[in-house]
């Protein structure tokens, strides 16, 4: 998070967002039915205090500092019950790609999750 603000107007809306470094590209996926603000405000306080639930993404947090670091809306969805489904798609999408760009290590949300 370069500028740690919120970059957003959509931020009431739902969806599937993703956690990148830049310049590697490596991405962690997520998703939310409450809001991209709280969420990314849920990350941000989460990587400084060294508590986040990813500890890859934690390491990579801590090695660098938090710097260049980017959170993007990947995709907003139109229907709650549909988020959990679209993000295990962006995370197949990106495991397929390579597991060295993606930071999430299962490749379906667990059951009732709701990131």
């Amino acid at each position: 998070f370069r500028s740690l603000e919120f970059p957003f107007q959509d931020e009431e809306k739902f969806g599937v967002y993703k956690i990148e470094t830049v310049p590697e590209g490596k991405v962690y996926i997520g998703s939310t039915i409450d809001s991209f603000r709280k969420k990314f405000l849920k990350h941000k306080k989460d990587l400084k205090e060294h508590r986040h639930e990813n500890s890859s993404l934690q390491r990579c947090w801590n090695e660098t500092r938090g710097k260049n670091f980017r959170f993007d809306i990947v995709e907003l969805c139109k229907n709650k019950g549909d988020v959990l489904d679209r993000e295990k798609s962006w995370i197949d999408y990106y495991l397929k790609k390579g597991k060295s760009i993606c930071f999430n290590h299962i490749k379906r949300p667990a059951p009732g999750r709701r990131s």
